[in-house]
């Protein structure tokens, strides 16, 4: 009995040591609140224009445990759908998942569009409507940067870290415009809620939670540039009780650095050793997975900077080419390796819970866009927009929901005024034509 124990016990340790063989040990160990995570794009952009289980599973197996991707795509059925794809692999590849969203409408004055369009999203993804759960949304992409003050020269100016750097009627204006988009999130579900800035851009965002202002985390973007993580990290400490999220960094890549050289991510680690020793920091995200090969030629450095920050080389068409020294190491930092998808399905909501959710999905939303995040979808119309608060567009995106409210309370009237307008022409005409009957009225009559 001794001995088939102990073949037993010795089984047992060669299939425990063979499962390690695969996977990386990981140098971080002890925190169980703190998530590392990578960031990518939807399907708007040609290197996530594949099948997106192609990169939320390398996502996956760099140890991330949270997904972050900016969404571009319009939220017609289609694309609603798609989204629905990306929540479920997040969860199949054991996966939290980070959405950001962006203002529908700058306009003050339409901000109840910012409202249905984040309640109607964070309904359909509140866990109870049967299309799983987005834990994380992220409103708005680096809005710091519209709000510095235009008059500073582009390249140089404010470090963003005081009032003095903003005019004090663009930031009472995003709060807002932050506001009516928590509004929608409040009033679907339990989603936590994240507002980034990037640099040391914090000024606006202090004095919008010191009048009120209602989030749960604070999204930081910095970059081995910019210095060590912790320039940013110790103000926003003292000055705010929120957690954090880095929800982006990564080296600075050009064109001519060498990915291939792993000392050149040395301030990255700092970054990675920093954020996971400080409790309040809950997650680290690099940006990004893949490259972005369609910004190579652009005369513009801000975007060609984008061509190189993939932890992957990839084809335009969206597959992957090969994986650079950089993931690996990530992957042996991370504790990660081969993963093994667990598939799920979602229960259909309860029809009590089903009064949550957005009973009618629009026809289409086309996704509002702006122009100066490095997340951001960039085009040759909007670079020029960067840092200039005049020239943010207005966002005409209509809801079927919000057309049908305010066609119910325009109709009645339209129609007494209309109406109206028929009655009266009829009758002038009516009056003319066979009281009044003027000259010209009895010409025709005679002919």
């Amino acid at each position: 009995m001794k001995k088939i124990l102990a073949i037993f016990a010795a089984f047992a340790i060669f299939l425990s040591s063979a499962a390690t063989v695969n996977a990386a040990e990981g140098k971080y160990k002890g925190r169980t609140d703190f998530l590392w995570g990578v960031t990518s794009h939807d399907r708007s952009y040609e290197s996530y224009s594949a099948d997106p289980e192609i990169y939320i599973k390398a996502t996956a197996e760099t140890g991330a445990k949270l997904f972050r991707i900016g969404f571009n795509t319009p939220l017609d059925i289609e694309g609603l759908e798609y989204l629905d794809k990306i929540v479920k692999l997040c969860n199949e590849y054991g996966m939290k998942i980070l959405v950001l969203l962006r203002f529908v409408t700058y306009e003050t004055e339409d901000v109840y569009m910012n409202t249905n369009y984040f309640e109607m999203v964070a309904s359909r993804y509140n866990g109870k409507s049967g299309h799983g759960f987005i834990d994380y949304f992220e409103v708005g992409a680096e809005e710091d940067v519209r709000m510095l003050d235009n008059r500073w020269p582009n390249g140089g100016g404010p470090s963003g870290d005081s009032l003095d750097h903003y005019y004090e009627a663009d930031i009472v204006k995003w709060q807002q415009l932050y506001a009516s988009c928590i509004k929608g999130i409040r009033a679907a579900g339990k989603s936590k809620i994240v507002i980034d800035f990037s640099h040391l851009h914090y000024a606006p965002l202090l004095y919008m939670y010191e009048h009120g202002l209602d989030f749960d985390i604070i999204g930081l973007d910095w970059y081995t540039n910019m210095g060590p993580l912790n320039t940013v990290l110790d103000p926003v400490l003292i000055k705010f009780p929120h957690d954090i999220i880095i929800t982006e960094t990564n080296l600075w890549t050009t064109a001519e650095t060498d990915q291939n050289n792993l000392s050149e991510y040395n301030r990255l680690y700092e970054f990675m050793d920093l954020a996971y020793a400080i409790s309040r920091v809950k997650a680290l995200l690099v940006y990004e997975l893949m490259d972005e090969p369609a910004f190579e030629n652009w005369e513009n450095t801000f975007v060609t900077q984008e061509a190189h920050f993939g932890l992957c080389e990839t084809n335009r068409n969206g597959t992957i080419k090969s994986f650079k020294p950089i993931y690996y190491k990530i992957q042996e930092l991370w504790g990660g390796g081969p993963v093994v998808k667990q598939e799920i399905a979602y229960e259909k909501p309860k029809q009590d819970d089903s009064d949550n959710e957005t009973s009618s999905i629009p026809n289409k939303i086309e996704s509002p866009s702006s122009g100066n995040s490095s997340y951001e979808q960039i085009t040759e119309s909007n670079i020029s927009d960067i840092g200039n608060v005049q020239d943010v567009p207005k966002k005409n995106i209509e809801l079927k929901q919000i057309v049908e409210t305010t066609t119910k309370k325009v109709f009645p009237w339209l129609w007494f005024i209309v109406g109206s307008a028929v009655i009266w022409a009829l009758g002038i005409a009516f009056l003319f034509g066979f009281v009044i009957k003027p000259q010209f009225i009895k010409k025709l009559l005679k002919k």
